[in-house]
This record gives C-alpha cells, structure tokens and sequence, in this order.
C-alpha cells in the first residue's frame, strides 16, 4: 500500500512538472498551465504531432477558423498554438456529463443551436474586445467531407 502510494505520488509529480515544462500558452492559473502541458505532452508524445505553430499575433484579438474532421482537432489547435484558445462549442457538448469542468476550466463559450445563438456570438466578441483568441469550426460538428 505505502509503495503503491509513493509510486503514484513520485508519477503524478513528474507529470505535473512535465506539463509544466511542456506549456507554452499562460492559461492564467497554474492548474490550467498543467492541462495545457499534458495536452501537448498527449499530442506531440502519444500522436507524434509535427506542426508549424497558428500563426497569431502575440497579443489583441484574432479569430481561428478551422475543419473539424476529428475529435483530437481542438487538442491540436491548442497544442499548435501559443496563445489560449476559446472554442465555441455546442451547448449539448458542453453539458456532457465529466466534461464541463474543463471546458469551463478552457473558457469554452456553449453554443445554443436551437433557440439563442446570438448569445455565444456576443460573448465570443466580448471575449475579441478583451484581446482574447477564439476558435471555431464553421460546420459546427465533425465533418469528414472538409
């Protein structure tokens, strides 16, 4: 048991400072740097990742326009880019269930389709105004004919 538990204390702090070292982007709290760092780790380590980095300016506003043909296409955007990425993201995905701490831990802007888009469009451009970077797939879901 005390082994055990020594071995998952000494991993989980590698990983913690590994994702600290691998982070490139200042999410604005630590524990948000550490999940930039383990999703770049995941991408450039697990997938073998290439890329040349999105080109943005390093600071004001700039809006990221992207396909979507996979699942892992916002960890890649995220892991290509050196300045946080907010998504507008389908309201249905933002509420799944395990998942909506972190994409309001990313600052995730929900989507309602059906009823209010227009609210996530002004707070996408509240979020410009602030100088901040947003990212969005225009089909607004996985599409593999892009």
């Amino acid at each position: 048991m005390t082994f055990t538990f020594v071995a998952v204390f000494l991993l989980a702090t590698v990983l913690i400072f590994a994702s600290l070292r691998a982070n490139e982007a200042d999410w604005g709290r630590g524990w948000r740097n550490v999940l930039d760092g383990m999703v770049r780790l995941f991408c450039r380590y697990f997938h073998r990742l290439k890329y040349q980095p999105v080109p943005l300016p390093e600071r004001g506003p700039a809006l990221v326009v992207s396909n979507h043909v996979s699942g892992l296409d916002p960890l890649l955007l995220v892991t290509a880019s050196k300045r946080p990425l907010r998504f507008l993201i389908a309201e249905e995905e933002y509420h799944r269930f395990g998942l909506r701490w972190l994409f309001r831990a990313a600052g995730c802007i929900p989507v309602d389709r059906n009823r209010r888009p227009d609210i996530a469009l002004h707070q996408a451009r509240r979020a410009l105004e602030r100088g901040e970077v947003i990212a969005l797939f225009p089909h607004g879901g996985i599409h593999l004919d892009s």
